[in-house]
């Protein structure tokens, strides 16, 4: 039984994949940004990989803190343009834009690298 379990963690070990890492040009969008808006909050946590492709997650929350939103996301960086489509439970997509200052601004709100 022990074998049968050890066996099967390492067939299910071995089939997650990773992804190959994103150009090293791109290594400055990779981490967590944050901005405030007047009632609420965007959190984004970027990851490039494969080149230019992105994978992470996004969070908005609401004046008094509470999450209102969280989502997988996917999408691409081309330029000082990033393009993300976050899944919770709809659809949106987000055309964010770097600033000369190296911030990231979104729908007016200036996201600020956290780590």
């Amino acid at each position: 039984m022990k074998r049968v379990l050890l066996g099967m963690c390492l067939v299910i070990l071995g089939g997650c994949s990773t992804h190959p890492p994103g150009h090293p040009d791109h290594n400055w969008l990779n981490g967590v940004w944050n901005g405030k808006g007047i009632n609420w909050e965007q959190t984004f946590k970027f990851e490039v990989v494969d080149g230019n492709k992105i994978v992470g997650w996004q969070e908005s929350r609401n004046d008094k803190l509470r999450q209102v939103g969280w989502g997988q996301m996917t999408g691409e960086i081309n330029g000082d343009t990033i393009k993300v489509t976050v899944y919770k439970g709809t659809t949106t997509v987000y055309s964010i834009r770097k600033t000369p200052e190296g911030n990231l601004i979104n729908q007016g709100i200036i996201l600020r690298k956290q780590t």
